[in-house]
C-alpha cells in the first residue's frame, strides 16, 4: 500500500475540525484506579493534554464545548499484546477506543507509521514498540531479519505480513549471539526485548542478563526448555498467553518439560497428538500447592501476566465470535483464515471435552493468580485469525470479567496497568490535570456491565476529538477498502 492511500483512508478522521480547547461539561469520569468515580465533571482538553478537571473547572469563551450529559468517560485502552497487519488497522483500534499498542512483532514498517503519527501526519494510537521476535529457528522458507534491512526488503516483508505472515525474527541460537541480539535491539530503539519459544536455554538466559544490563524490559514466550518459575527469576518481567505457567503447577513439572522437548523432533500429527497427552497430564498432576507457590513468586519478582485469553479459543470458535465484525478484514486475509478453518480436522468428543476442561483450568488459574495479586494486562494477540482489531479488545476485557475481575479491574488491566507497566503512569492511565489527553466517552456505564466499553460516543486521540459521525466513516473507509483487496 502506498503512503498516499494510507492518507485517503485516514481522511474522515483527519479533516475533523476543532478549536484549540475541547471542554466536556456534566461528564462522569471513571479513572481505574479503584476511586468511585467522579459525576457532574468537567474536562479541559487544550493541545493533547487534560489541562483542568473538576467541578468548577475554567476555560476560554472560545473553547468548543460538548455536553456529556449522561456520558461516562474512560481514559483510552492499551491492547497490550498486538500485532499489525495493515495500516487500516489503526483506525480500527481508535474506532473501539483502543489508543494505545504495545506491539510484539516490531518491524521497520511500522515504526514509520508511528513516526507519521507522532507528526500528526496520520491518526492511530501510540505504541511502544519492542525488539524483533528473538527465536532460535526463523519461519520455514523465511529469512532470518537483516540488522540493516534495506528498503526493497522492508517493503517484501511489509507485503508479506499484509498477507497474513509474521514479521522476520532474530535467530539467536548461542550464548554469545543472545547477548548481541539485545544490544543490537536496543541500539535500533526497541523499547523491550521479545523472545519466541525456539530458543535454547543457553541462549534464553544470554538475552535475560543482557536486557537487564541494558536496562529494557524482558518480555515474551517462556520457551519449553525453561520453567515458568525461571522465567520469573530471570527478570521477565511478562509472561504472554499464561504460557508455562499451568504447566509450572504440575507435580510432574520436570518430566513433562521433557516429554515437550522431544517432541520437537516428531512430525505434525504425531506432536498435537503428544501434546494432548502432555495436556491431559498435566491438569491430571495440578497442584494447589504449586499454583500458590508460583503465585507468591510472580509477585515478589514482579512478573505480570498478559493472558490473552480471547486468544486462546479454538479457531473454530473464534470465527465464530468475530463473524459480525469480519467485513473489517481484507479479503485476502479473510480467505486465508477461511482456508486454515477448513483444513482442521475434526474433533471427537473426548478432545472437545479435553479441550473444555484445559480452558476451565486456565480461566481458574488466571483468577486464583489476580486475587493472589499477581498483576496482569489486558491483551488480545490480535493478528492471529479471526482476531479483528480493536474489536477484540472489548472480548478481552469481558474474558477478563469471566475469570473472576471486576469491571474496574478489568479497565485497569488496559488503562492503569499498562501505563504503570510501560513507566508512562506520569502522562497516561488516569483523567487527570497534565496527562495525555487519550479519552473514551460512552454512553453507558462499563461498572455495570463490561460489555459497555462498545457503546462508543467518541474517542479522543492525542487531543484529537472524534466524535461517532467521524468514527463510523472511518470504519465505513476500511470495510470498502477491506472488501477490495
Amino acid at each position: 500500500m502506498t503512503k498516499t492511500a494510507v492518507l485517503l483512508y485516514f481522511a474522515p478522521l483527519v479533516l475533523l475540525a476543532q478549536s484549540q480547547t475541547v471542554v466536556f461539561t456534566h461528564a462522569t469520569v471513571i479513572n481505574a484506579d479503584g476511586a468511585r468515580p467522579q459525576s457532574d465533571v468537567t474536562v479541559v482538553i487544550t493541545g493533547d493534554r487534560i489541562t483542568d478537571v473538576g467541578k468548577k473547572a475554567s476555560f476560554s469563551p472560545q473553547a468548543q464545548v460538548v455536553d456529556a450529559s449522561g456520558k461516562f468517560l474512560i481514559p483510552g485502552l492499551w491492547d497490550m499484546h498486538s500485532h499489525i497487519h495493515r495500516a487500516e488497522d489503526l483506525q480500527l483500534f481508535i474506532a473501539n477506543g483502543v489508543t494505545g499498542l504495545r506491539i510484539m512483532g516490531a518491524l521497520p514498517a511500522i515504526s514509520q507509521m508511528r513516526t507519521r503519527i507522532e507528526r500528526g501526519e496520520e491518526v492511530g494510537p501510540r505504541m511502544a514498540i519492542g525488539s524483533r521476535l528473538m527465536d532460535g529457528t526463523s519461519d520455514p522458507g523465511q529469512p532470518a531479519a537483516s540488522p540493516n534491512p534495506t528498503e526493497a526488503e522492508i517493503a517484501q516483508e511489509w507485503s508479506d505480513v499484509m498477507k497474513g505472515g509474521r514479521p522476520r525474527s532474530i535467530v539467536v541460537r548461542t550464548e554469545s549471539e543472545g547477548h548481541q541480539a539485545v544490544i543490537d535491539a536496543k541500539r535500533g530503539g526497541a523499547e523491550f526485548i521479545k523472545v519466541h519459544e525456539g530458543l535454547s536455554r543457553e541462549a534464553y538466559f544470554a538475552i535475560a542478563a543482557e536486557t537487564k544490563k541494558q536496562g529494557l524490559i524482558f518480555v515474551g514466550h517462556v520457551p519449553p526448555l525453561v520453567s515458568a518459575a525461571e522465567a520469573s527469576d530471570a527478570g521477565q518481567t511478562s509472561i504472554e498467553h499464561s504460557q508455562g505457567v499451568l504447566l509450572a503447577c504440575s507435580t510432574r513439572e520436570e518430566e513433562l518439560l521433557k516429554a515437550t522437548e522431544d517432541l520437537a523432533s516428531q512430525q505434525p500429527d504425531q506432536r498435537a497428538s503428544g501434546l494432548a497427552k502432555i495436556q491431559r497430564e498435566t491438569l491430571d498432576s495440578y497442584s494447589q500447592d504449586k499454583a500458590m507457590s508460583l503465585t507468591g513468586r510472580f509477585v515478589r519478582n514482579r512478573t505480570w501476566q498478559c493472558p490473552t485469553l480471547t486468544s486462546r479459543f479454538g479457531t473454530k470458535e473464534r470465527a465464530a465470535r468475530s463473524g459480525p465484525t469480519l467485513h473489517y478484514i481484507s479479503a485476502q486475509m479473510r480467505a486465508r483464515w477461511q482456508r486454515g478453518l477448513s483444513s482442521l480436522p475434526q474433533s471427537t468428543p473426548e478432545q472437545q471435552a479435553a479441550a473444555q476442561t484445559l480452558d476451565q483450568k486456565l480461566i481458574e488459574m488466571v483468577g486464583m493468580m489476580h486475587r493472589g495479586g499477581v498483576q496482569f494486562l489486558a491483551g488480545t494477540d490480535v493478528g492471529g485469525a479471526f482476531l479483528v482489531p480493536g474489536f477484540s479488545m472489548h472480548d478481552e476485557l469481558e474474558e477478563l470479567v469471566k475469570a473472576g475481575f471486576t469491571s474496574m479491574e478489568a479497565l485497569r488491566a488496559a488503562t492503569l496497568d499498562a501505563a504503570r507497566f510501560l513507566g508512562r503512569e506520569k502522562d497516561l492511565g488516569t483523567i487527570q490535570k497534565g496527562k495525555l489527553a487519550d479519552l473514551v466517552v460512552l454512553d453507558a456505564n462499563p461498572l455495570d456491565d463490561i460489555r459497555n466499553t462498545r457503546k462508543i460516543d467518541a474517542v479522543i486521540a492525542r487531543g484529537r476529538l472524534l466524535d461517532r459521525k467521524a468514527l463510523d466513516a472511518a470504519l465505513f473507509q476500511v470495510e470498502t477498502a477491506s472488501g477490495k483487496q
